[in-house]
């Protein structure tokens, strides 16, 4: 047995090991001279059938290449051997007396292919042994892939198992939470009055509507003196369990009396309660939201103050109406809230309406309903008692949603200067709307709202403000500095600032200082000063103050930009300078924005130059 070593030409890894089988040197020496060009096998030769047993049985071999007629032993037989005692090899018969029986029993057995003698041809044998070599690579590869493909079925039907008994684990937890709600809601519905309170002056109509089977909505109208009326919604924050459990704690720390069985006034009762949160389940994302007013029935004289609440609505029977914005932030958010109060007189036939968001979700999608549209339900002479006004403002709500479930709780609380119209209460039949609709996604959108009395403007920035609306805000805030108004700044309800809005808000502060105008700002939650702290806005912190001034009576929301125009690319390169210009650590941050806005408005600047030299090359 001698071997040789040639170089590969397929571009295989490794040396390849072929065996030949002849019982003619001749033939032997040829078939190795073929191997030899240009390839990389280590070639094996054996004279016949019984030393290529021997030699198979010593080494690992890829390819034989095997005489058909040989001594002793003959190709076929050496295949059959092979088969049995070292099935690895790829098999490639040679004869010089082809048959058809022959070549179809060699391929029977599982030979790659059936050459015949003589072989003019070298190419024809590399070929064949290169096919012979790839074919093997597929079978190993294929192997390889069916034997992962085990595994992998083999692990993911152990994992249907444990999803199986997973599934029926919750399930079992499932209708144990079931129950568990339609228990809590039971007891939710108790804190709820059944009935309202009798009252000569007025009359009470309450609809109360959980978007699941318990919410965060609480409401209430009780009668503390012989010609007092205290009347109240709550909005906790978030769905379920946990904002029902805040809604409760609210309830309990409600002190609407003082010492002396005397109603309080509605600033101090929120001041109290809100204190009394902080303290007791003070946490990131839990706060409630409250519309509170006390009202004399005898007089028709009351006081409001709202937590953060939507505005409370006052139609007047001539059609006039106003609106009692928050003055204050939301409940267990900050500790040095402050709530101011608005005072206003509810005369013959006027009416006030308290009301969570659930009535509003969604208005920027123009599916809830604004402040003006549930006005004009209010106002709407056929909609009769106030049983049927809240039950209109329900179906209305319902069909601008396209009749979709809503994803928040709805509350309304109606009050009618009158002596002759029914109250009610109707807070809905257990589970009233069935299963729960999907969690709205992402964040609060942003809602900026502006306003005015005759001596004072005023900006309420309401979610997260971001850079569409900085165009708007900055002319309405400069307009107003400039003509010498009082301008306050309420951020009660805003979450976050964008860096352009930060900015802007800067812009305006400087202008103040510039100008000599009066500009506060007002109830700053924590995060949003914390980003005034972080990027050095001292100007802008000197106007904060700690008392809250109510709201303009009517406010209407400013419009933001669809898109990106060069105005708005001003505007952000303005605000991002102003910042940049507070430290060094600011002008680092914001060097990559400020270079790239620049960048922008110049090839905006160029454009027309552009297009005007190409027309007068034309």
């Amino acid at each position: 047995m001698d071997w040789v070593s040639v170089m590969a030409e397929d571009g295989t890894e490794g040396r390849h090991r072929i065996l030949v089988v002849d019982d003619e040197p001749a033939i032997r020496g040829v078939l190795r001279r073929m191997l030899r060009a240009g390839t990389d096998y280590d070639v094996f030769e054996a004279g016949d059938g019984i030393e290529a047993k021997d030699l198979l049985q010593r080494e690992d071999v890829e390819v034989v290449i095997a005489d058909l007629v040989m001594p002793r032993m003959d190709g076929l037989a050496l295949m059959r051997w092979a088969l049995e005692n070292c099935p690895g090899p790829t098999w490639v018969l040679l004869s010089g007396q082809a048959t058809v029986d022959r070549a179809i029993e060699a391929i029977r057995l599982g030979a790659f292919d059936f050459l015949c003698k003589p072989l003019d041809v070298s190419e024809a044998l590399l070929a064949t042994v290169r096919n012979a070599l790839r074919q093997r690579k597929l079978i190993a590869e294929r192997e390889r892939l069916n034997g992962e493909l085990a595994q992998s079925n083999t692990r993911l039907s152990q994992q249907v198992d444990q999803l199986t008994r997973a599934c029926g684990i919750l399930c079992e937890q499932a209708e144990i939470i079931e129950s568990d709600l339609r228990r809590a809601e039971r007891i939710q519905k108790a804190l709820l009055p059944p009935k309202p309170p009798v009252l000569r002056q007025l009359a009470v109509n309450s609809v109360y509507r959980p978007s699941r089977k318990v919410g965060g909505d609480l409401y209430d109208v009780v009668r503390p003196s012989a010609r007092h009326v205290i009347a109240y919604v709550a909005d906790a924050a978030g769905h379920g369990v946990s904002a029902a459990m805040l809604a409760v704690l609210f309830k309990q720390r409600l002190g609407m009396l003082d010492d002396r069985h005397r109603p309080r006034n509605p600033g101090p009762v929120l001041q109290s309660v809100n204190q009394a949160l902080l303290a007791e389940c003070s946490a990131p994302g839990l706060f409630i939201t409250a519309a509170y007013c006390l009202i004399d029935t005898e007089t028709g004289e009351g006081i409001a103050a709202s937590a953060g609440h939507r505005p409370m609505l006052l139609r007047h029977a001539d059609g006039t109406a106003e609106m009692i914005y928050h003055t204050g932030p939301a409940l267990g958010i900050t500790p040095d809230a402050r709530f101011a109060q608005k005072r206003f007189h509810l005369g013959a036939g006027d009416q006030l309406l308290l009301y969570t968001d659930g009535l509003c979700e969604s208005v920027e999608s123009n599916r809830g309903l604004s402040d003006e549209q549930i006005l004009d339900v209010m106002g709407d002479g056929g909609a009769g008692s106030g049983g049927d006004i809240l039950r209109r403002l329900l179906t209305v709500a319902q069909a601008r949603r396209n009749d979709m479930p809503h994803e928040d709780d709805i509350t309304m609380v109606l009050l009618t200067a009158s002596t002759s119209l029914a109250s009610t209460v109707d807070n809905g039949p257990m589970s009233a709307l069935g299963a729960p609709a999907a969690p709205s996604a992402g964040p609060p959108a942003a809602h900026v709202l502006v306003g005015s009395t005759e001596r004072t403007s005023a900006v309420s920035i309401q979610g997260r403000g971001n850079w569409p609306f900085c165009a708007a805000f900055k002319d309405y805030c400069t307009a107003a500095l400039q003509a010498g108004r009082p301008l306050t700044l309420d951020m009660s309800l805003c979450v976050h600032l964008d860096s352009t809005f930060l900015g802007t808000v800067l812009e305006t502060a400087l202008l103040a200082e510039e100008l000599g105008g009066y500009f506060r700002i007002q109830s700053v939650l924590p995060e949003v000063r914390g980003l005034f702290e972080e990027l050095g806005m001292e100007k802008v912190l000197e106007r904060i103050t700690p008392a809250m001034v109510p709201l303009p009576g009517r406010m209407t929301a400013l419009l933001g930009a669809t898109m990106c125009d060069e105005r708005d690319q001003r505007r952000i390169l303005y605000a991002h300078e102003a910042l940049a210009s507070l430290s060094e650590r600011n002008r680092a941050e914001f060097a990559a924005v400020i270079e790239y806005v620049r960048k922008q408005l110049q090839e905006h600047e160029q454009a027309p130059e552009q297009a005007k030299a190409g027309k007068t090359a034309e």
